[in-house]
């Protein structure tokens, strides 16, 4: 201390104290998540469609419910009526009311292209990181195997079980999980390929984690974002597949109540009785277009980069 002098002091001027305020970090510390959350509040068409979404599931759950009718209960008095405050959707050929059954439909439908995606985002990710971390020999030949599946029509394939083992949900949930993970697959591994040799990866292997530590502690919790966004297209193109599968026969038949097997039967009466054919069709249209406008508001949330 003895050697400190004044001489080696300088007060700080006005204008040196503004830039070192300026500098100052007094925005609230936010986690990823927090911060992904705030952005998309600000996108309104993703919040819209994020409200699409939940009413249109609590609408599956409690419509049909809270209904007076039943989605298979017949009364040929009431065959083909239009919409009407008895029946808001009007009923179809068996005079079944359509408001239950569309939200019987969205039950199944839903339910399908759910439990199909949620199977293809546990294969995927598994195959997905275990082939980006490992890489070398075991990437090369757990990529020639996607490659082949990619190869074969899915079409055929789909075709093929429901010809062995028969129309029904769960077969439909088996066909489109059976190639519907590749593509979450190869997601996962491009971005593990990206993290894996970061300096928290490295720094957690120095200290002596384990591979399946590294993989299902690290690397997968900081790829969960991307992993979302995927599954939120996943699940559309799902019922989309559900409902053409069934429109061209080879999907559900009734007396299953899906939005592809209300699609088939409207589309038979359309001329005479367009509401059957009209409403299960807006159904699916406004779900894909909520589930997809949703989706690219969760890519621009979790990566603000893309939006530049």
């Amino acid at each position: 201390m003895s050697n400190l002098s004044q001489d080696m002091f300088q007060p700080v001027t006005v204008a040196e104290r503004k830039a070192l305020d300026s500098e100052r970090i007094v925005g609230e510390s936010l986690s990823f998540w927090q911060d992904a959350w705030r952005r998309l509040k600000n996108n309104k068409a993703a919040m819209v469609s994020l409200f699409t979404v939940i009413a249109i599931v609590l609408l599956a759950i409690f419509a049909p419910m809270l209904s007076s009718y039943t989605y298979n209960e017949m009364n040929t008095t009431v065959r083909n009526q239009a919409p009407s405050m008895e029946h808001w959707l009007g009923t179809d050929h068996f005079g079944r009311d359509l408001w239950v059954r569309v939200w019987e439909g969205a039950r199944i439908s839903l339910f399908i292209a759910a439990t199909a995606a949620l199977a293809d985002l546990l294969i995927g990710v598994v195959y997905g990181v275990i082939a980006g971390y490992v890489g070398g020999r075991v990437d090369n030949i757990m990529m020639r195997i996607i490659e082949i599946l990619v190869g074969i029509p899915n079409l055929i394939l789909i075709i093929l079980l429901i010809m062995v083992m028969g129309a029904g949900i769960w077969t439909m949930i088996l066909a489109m999980i059976i190639t519907g993970w590749v593509n979450m697959a190869r997601l996962v591994r491009g971005q593990v390929l990206q993290l894996k040799n970061q300096e928290f990866v490295l720094a957690s292997r120095t200290l002596g984690a384990q591979s399946r530590r590294v993989m299902f502690k690290h690397l997968i919790p900081n790829a969960l974002g991307i992993i979302i966004v995927h599954l939120t297209i996943t699940i559309p193109n799902n019922i989309f597949l559900e409902a053409i599968l069934t429109f061209i026969g080879i999907g559900l038949e009734p007396p299953i109540a899906s939005w592809g097997v209300l699609v088939h039967e409207g589309f038979r009466m359309i001329k005479l009785y367009f509401w059957q054919f009209f409403f299960p069709s807006l159904a699916i249209a406004i779900t894909t277009l909520a589930f997809n406008i949703l989706g690219d508001g969760l890519r621009d949330a979790f990566d603000p980069k893309l939006r530049q």
